[in-house]
């Protein structure tokens, strides 16, 4: 149901004026829920708008993870509930032969073998990350 105070355009061009804007309202959810984009305010405007560029940032980085890496299953999932899972890893920072070394502890196999799959794709796309 779309209701509308536009006389002058057929129902179906109405529609498809308004279909590009069907998710609008979700990814503003999203940013306010999942990104505090919503009650924050810096003395600068500057800054004001430095940090919810960098939230926006955050999000779209965010939607690439969901879109690249993860199954279907879990893409229509929110920040909130991916992150115990992917983004609470405990961690500890060790070394060894002249380089530093991020030892994830993951007991969850499946977790442990999700996680590779994805280093193993970023890999492919960036410099190597040692697993």
């Amino acid at each position: 149901l779309l209701v509308t105070n536009i006389e002058d355009m057929h129902p179906v061009d109405i529609w498809d004026a308004y279909k590009p804007r069907a998710g609008d309202e979700n990814i503003i959810k999203a940013l306010k829920e999942d990104f505090g984009l919503s009650g924050f305010s810096m003395k600068s405007f500057f800054v004001t708008e430095l940090a919810m560029i960098l939230r926006v940032f955050l999000y779209n980085l965010f939607v690439y993870f969901k879109s690249h890496f993860l199954n279907k299953n879990e893409k229509t999932f929110t920040l909130k509930r991916l992150k115990p899972k992917y983004f609470h890893i405990p961690a500890m920072l060790g070394g060894g032969e002249g380089y530093k070394i991020l030892r994830l502890g993951m007991p969850n196999q499946s977790i442990r073998a999700k996680f590779q799959a994805i280093i193993a794709q970023l890999n492919q796309h960036s410099p190597p990350v040692r697993v």
